[in-house]
């Protein structure tokens, strides 16, 4: 059984995300099929540069929505951070007790 952790709201989590995506998008190991959705919301998305790294910018411009881009990264993330774990014993209630 395989489990990812949790997509965390929290500034390095974000940072963690758009890294792995901008260099799996660089070496071209991450692409999509021409969703047009999809490339706009990559085209409105902008990054913040941080001491501590690139994130993206959630204080938008009415009418450039970027949910879908951010979608994107944590499903990557979550995809490329998958971790092992113990599945739990399913069975019927005469097995249990």
């Amino acid at each position: 059984m395989i489990t990812s952790r949790r997509w965390s709201p929290e500034p390095a989590a974000a940072r963690a995300a758009v890294a792995i995506v901008v260099d799996a998008t660089v070496e071209r190991r991450l692409t999509h099929a021409p969703d047009p959705i999809l490339a706009r919301h990559v085209a409105n998305l902008s990054l913040i540069s941080g001491t501590s790294g690139l994130r993206p910018d959630l204080d938008l411009a009415q009418g450039q929505p970027i949910a879908a881009a951010l979608g994107e990264m944590i499903a990557f993330d979550g995809v490329t951070r998958l971790e092992p774990c113990v599945a739990p014993f399913v069975g019927t209630p005469s097995e249990v007790w």
